[in-house]
């Protein structure tokens, strides 16, 4: 059986392979709940995408924007899991 706990290691994990560890550490303070960790990261995400298209750079758009549809995956899984009744 799947427990809560591996579930938010899961997310966590996840979360930290899209971002990078420089933007996962910026979340780390709600590690403790991974569906605040993700919006939380979405909104770090969605201001450097707002960044990079002020400055016209496209690949970092791009790039940004990747991590914001992976995260956006993510953040209906984190919503599933706060969900379930363990």
């Amino acid at each position: 059986m799947i427990t809560k706990n591996q579930i938010k290691r899961s997310i966590n994990q996840l979360l930290c392979l899209i971002l990078g560890k420089d933007k996962a550490d910026a979340s780390a303070h709600f590690a403790y709940d991974p569906l605040k960790r993700v919006e939380f990261c979405l909104e770090l995400v969605e201001q450097q995408m707002d960044l990079a298209e002020k400055q016209d750079d496209s690949g970092l758009y791009a790039a940004c924007r990747r991590q914001f549809t992976s995260l956006e995956s993510l953040e209906k899984l984190a919503q599933l899991a706060k969900e379930v009744e363990w």
